[in-house]
């Protein structure tokens, strides 16, 4: 069979079918090695389940030429397959220049796996999985004015629930129902959130947010994904069960051949800490996103101990670089601990979380000393 063409950090789906009986198909272990015609390999690239009886292994060839794959199953009728030979081209878009990475001149700063180098400029999106669902032609509209605006990095949630109608801590203000967005049309795992089925991620939800992720990724513009949030109303499998671990483990794999991804394991994690009384949960949670992806993106996480005043903790010591939560209104703040943090520890920090868009005419958030319509921020 001929050669199929995929550009350079293009995307290609292998789509497999099996009609083996499975009793849960998204058990079903399925990888693929692929091998460069120099030599040069992607090993135990993960498949993943997709509906009915396909099952689909998402590639992106990092270099040109002839790429081949083989791959291995614990159902028959998906183990030792040889797939299609991919023939890459030459990336037909040039804004997309491999997977961000450190700087190896510089680890403090980041380039792309071509060696450009890479100054983000973020613009955070919570809600865009939710948008994406509601409308997505509006969607893909501000997006373009996102970029065309000069942002490059867009931080977002893999899902939240509730939006804004639970306030942290106790705090029983009333909240602005004007600003409460959610819950979104499609819940991420089968089921409900009041009453899940953790066993099964809703396979709707994921081929949505694949159209969502294509069309970031053409856009060129670096995704920042939060995997979990916990004070947003979601019915989250319990934590180190089998479910749970399937969940990361499947996310990985679906998305992690874009390569314009970078692995948060959530949104603001100091509240895994106040829940849990440690780190180790999530340690443990980058160690299984790092075992999981084949591409070796980016991993970090997100506003690891409040106010912790430049201490890098064992989160921010373990990350590829720091993320972290200051509001405009506690900018002094900020640049003391920015100066500490690069003075100390020899990688990017990067407050991500500073400021709030009040979203869009349909879906909002809330309002505070930080946020300004999302018209505003763009200008």
């Amino acid at each position: 069979m001929a050669d199929q063409t995929v550009g350079q950090h293009q995307i290609h789906d292998f789509t497999l079918q099996s009609d083996t009986q499975h009793a849960n198909p998204f058990q079903t272990r399925l990888s693929a090695t692929f091998t460069h015609n120099s030599g040069a390999t992607i090993d135990h690239l993960p498949g993943f389940y997709d509906g009915k009886i396909t099952w689909k292994i998402r590639f992106s060839p990092t270099l040109e030429g002839t790429w081949t794959g083989k791959t291995t199953s614990d159902d028959p009728a998906l183990d030792g397959l040889d797939l299609d030979p991919i023939l890459c081209t030459p990336n037909p878009n040039p804004h997309i220049k491999g997977i961000l990475q450190i700087d190896p001149e510089n680890s403090r700063r980041f380039a792309w796996s071509n060696n450009d180098p890479c100054l983000p400029l973020g613009f955070e999106i919570d809600w865009l999985f939710s948008y994406h669902q509601a409308d997505p032609g509006r969607c893909y509209k501000h997006v373009d004015l996102i970029a065309e605006r000069g942002f490059n990095y867009i931080v977002t949630n893999l899902y939240a629930h509730t939006g804004f109608a639970t306030r942290e801590n106790n705090d029983t203000r009333p909240v602005d129902p004007e600003y409460i967005f959610g819950p979104p049309e499609h819940y991420l795992f089968e089921g409900t959130n009041d009453n899940p089925d953790h066993s099964r991620l809703n396979i709707t939800f994921l081929q949505d947010f694949d159209r969502l992720m294509a069309y970031l990724h053409q856009k060129s513009l670096i995704v920042h994904l939060m995997l979990q949030v916990q004070n947003k109303g979601v019915n989250w499998p319990a934590r180190r069960s089998p479910e749970d671990d399937r969940f990361w483990r499947y996310i990985v794999a679906r998305y992690q051949a874009y390569s314009n991804l970078i692995w948060d394991v959530g949104k603001e994690s100091k509240n895994l800490l106040r829940q849990t009384g440690s780190h180790a949960y999530t340690l443990e949670r980058m160690v299984l996103i790092r075992g999981a992806d084949a591409y070796h993106h980016l991993v970090t996480v997100h506003d690891v101990e409040q106010r912790n005043a430049g201490i890098h903790s064992e989160p921010d010591r373990a990350s590829d670089f720091v993320s972290d939560q200051i509001h405009l209104k506690d900018v002094g703040r900020y640049n003391r601990e920015a100066i500490r943090r690069l003075r100390t520890l020899e990688k990017p920090y990067m407050n991500i979380e500073y400021g709030y868009e009040l979203g869009t005419e349909t879906l909002k958030t809330y309002t505070g000393a930080s946020t300004a319509p999302w018209q505003d921020i763009l200008k």
